[in-house]
Parts: C-alpha cells; structure tokens; sequence
C-alpha cells in the first residue's frame, strides 16, 4: 500500500527512537538523481533533512519564501510505502533480513516511477507550463512498528519541494486548477504506484519460496498462510473508521483521524510479545521458512509468475483509447492527470510504465484523437466531442442559411398545466 501526506515535520519526527523498536538502528537512505547533483548520499543527517524541509540545498540556493511575514515554503511530500502483513512479521518476528532487503528494492522500483512524474513550473516568454525534470531529491526512512505496536514494516518516502531544471533549482510544480502539478499526479496515480510496489515485492518473495494470495482490490496480496489477523489492529482501527469499500483517499484520511500518540516500548520485550502471541495461533515460523527456503532450492517455488513483458506499444494504445472513452461518458473535458491515471491502471505495473503512457498519449493528440483546449495540454476533450460539436455547428448555420425552425416532433412531451 501507498498513502500521500504533506511532511508532517522536522528530522526528529522521522529519526526519533519511538520509530524503530526491532530494526536497531535507524536505516535511511537518499533517493533520487536531484539528491545525488547535491552531493547527498547514504545515510540521511538530521541536518541534512531539516535544511532541505526548509528549501535550504547543500550548494546554497535558497527556495524558501515568506510573504507578508509568513514563511509560504512547503516542505514536500511524504510518500509512504507499506508491506503486506505477512511480510513483516516475517521480516521482524522472524528476524530476516532477506525480506526488509526486498522491500527496500521494492520501493526503490516505485520511486523511480515517482522520480519520472517529478515537475516544474516554468515561465518564458511570458508563458508558464508545467515541465517534467526527471529528478528528485527524496529522504527514506524505514519504520518497522505501528502505532498499535504491531509488526508494520514501512517506508517514509519524503519527496523535498525541490528539482533541477536548465542549471536552476526550482519548486515541484503544483497546479491545483489544470491538476498538472507534481502532488496531483501522484495522488492521481497513487493505486498505480502501490501496485508498482507491490508487484516488485512479490517477484521477490515468490522467488524465496514462498506462495502469495490476493486479499483485496488494488493489488493487495499476502503470504499465504500466514496468520495476519491477530498482528492488524491498526489496519482493523482504520477499516472501522473508514468503512467497507472505502477509497484510498478516505482511508488516508481515517488513518489520520485514528492515529494514536507514538508510545515507547523496549524492542525485546515487544518482539517477545510477538512470539508469544504468534505461538498462539499455532503457527510453526522456523517451520514454514525452512519449508520455503527447501522450496528454493530444490527450484520448486510453484507456478511463480515470471515479470510479464513490457505492454508493447498496441497495448497502450488500446488502454488510451478505453481511457479516452470511458472519460468522453462523464465529462466533456478532462485533465492530463485522469487520462494519465485511468490509462495506467489498465496496463502491467511495470517499471517504465508513466514513460510508455506518456509516449501512447503523445501519439494519441498526434492522431488527433485527443484534442489540448489549453496551450499547456494539460485539460483535454475528445475526438468525439468535437465532432459532436461540429455537428451541431454545422446543423445551426444551415438552419439559419435556410431561415427555418429546428424542430423535433419525436421528443415533444404534452406540457400539462400552466408554464411559467
């Protein structure tokens, strides 16, 4: 799972000890081809992080504001990357490190895909557009336990308020109107990006030995036999607050409204918390991974599903053309974002898969299909809505060349009573 939320604060919020009870010892990471240009590696420093939430870059420049007394800067964005249960209470009851390497790839494989959305606004000639610049500057922190203080390997992904574009550091675009900045995109494409995760996880885990099960929609799977329910309570907590069916949005929201204050707790005693109450359900952990890791060996994983091969270009094409069609039904105009979004989640989540819609959608206005009602191209109608336009036109100026009264007969209805 993926959730979006603004960076809710400084270095302590993310680095602080309450946030890693079994791991030990804090692992972050720098993320992104804008964090390598700023000579920012490996592990993230305090410093470091508080003076990029503030758009204060290691070479100088300076991207904050204050507008009437005010600081106006933002901070960024806090992508957050969950595993499946199973995965982590495997990884942290069981102490396997093979499973946090797996989601840290994982979530290596979907920030790629973010990196790729990563834009700019910018203005010449009088004109501003919002431009695609390839690189972010993004700070990884693991976590590994949940506010209910259960096992929840997860990932806070924090994208900085800062890109590269032609030599110069900018702001990531935001543009609420046409919804072509860097956060509407996201949160239009945030099932695309958790499957993209997800489905890299999975590769991994089939490949160790283990069976997954699909569990829900938008991808969500598990280790199969694995006893989650008693380890879920925070997911437990948001479903109730939520609801059944419930959106991602929504559930961003319930986690919110039903998070409790982060409470301290010694990691032996916990993690022994978490044997104890794993032995309960009579599940066999040592058991079932020596029978998976034997699996492995012996190369019979089961049908493990190999990666699918990338969507070749007709794929596209036809996922753009059901996009824009089932768009065309609702609405008569529609943002880049939407056909961005409800292309992708036709189509394998794959790396490279923002790269190849972008490609099948650039083809698609080339064949006039789409047509831009912007400069930008950033709001789009239809091939046909136009033409359901020009008829209409066409149908208007030959009624007044002909001088006569369109009628149709056929759909008159009986007024009954007095009109006003």
């Amino acid at each position: 799972m993926m959730s979006l939320s603004p960076i809710a604060g400084d270095s302590g919020y993310y680095a602080s000890q309450d946030n890693y009870y079994v791991l030990g010892s804090l692992d972050s990471r720098w993320e992104g081809k804008g964090a390598e240009a700023l000579g920012l590696f490996g592990h993230v420093m305090d410093a470091e992080m508080d003076a990029m939430r503030h758009g204060i870059l290691p070479d100088g420049t300076v991207l904050s504001r204050v507008e009437n007394g005010k600081e106006t800067h933002r901070a960024g964005y806090d992508l957050t990357f969950s595993a499946p249960k199973s995965v982590s209470m495997l990884a942290l009851i069981g102490g396997d490190r093979r499973f946090i390497d797996a989601h840290n790839r994982a979530v290596g494989v979907a920030m790629k895909e973010v990196e790729a959305l990563v834009s700019s606004r910018i203005t010449d000639g009088g004109q501003t557009q919002t431009v695609l610049t390839g690189n972010m500057v993004a700070a990884l922190y693991n976590h590994d336990t949940s506010r209910d203080l259960d096992p929840n390997l997860h990932t806070h992904s924090l994208v900085f308020n800062a890109t590269e574009f032609d030599g110069k550091w900018r702001a990531l675009a935001s543009d609420t109107k046409m919804k072509t900045g860097f956060s509407e995109t996201i949160y239009a494409n945030q099932v695309a990006l958790g499957n993209i995760y997800r489905h890299a996880l999975r590769q991994d885990i089939e490949g160790m030995g283990f069976e997954t099960v699909n569990t829900g929609k938008n991808g969500l799977w598990e280790i199969k036999d694995v006893p989650v329910e008693p380890f879920s309570q925070r997911s437990q907590a948001i479903n109730a607050a939520a609801g059944d069916g419930a959106s991602l949005k929504s559930r961003d929201i319930a986690a919110l409204d039903t998070r409790k204050a982060k409470v301290a707790s010694d990691p032996l005693i916990l993690v022994a918390e978490w044997n104890e109450k794993l032995k309960e359900t009579g599940f066999d952990l040592p058991d079932f991974v020596g029978r998976a890791k034997a699996r492995e060996l012996r190369g019979q994983q089961g049908e493990v599903s190999p990666a699918s091969d990338m969507p070749v270009s007709g794929d596209v094409v036809k996922a753009i053309g059901t996009a824009i069609s089932t768009l065309s039904d609702s609405k008569v105009q529609f943002t880049y974002s939407d056909l961005l979004a409800k292309t992708a989640g036709q189509l394998p989540s794959e790396p490279g898969l923002f790269a190849r819609v972008r490609e099948g959608i650039d083809i698609a206005i080339e064949q006039q299909r789409l047509i831009p009602l912007d400069k930008e191209k950033g709001i789009f109608t239809s091939d046909i809505h136009l033409l359901n336009e020009l008829s209409v036109h066409q149908m208007a100026k030959t009624a007044l060349q002909e001088n006569r009264v369109l009628s149709f007969p056929d759909r008159a209805v009986e007024r009954l009573g007095q009109q006003r």
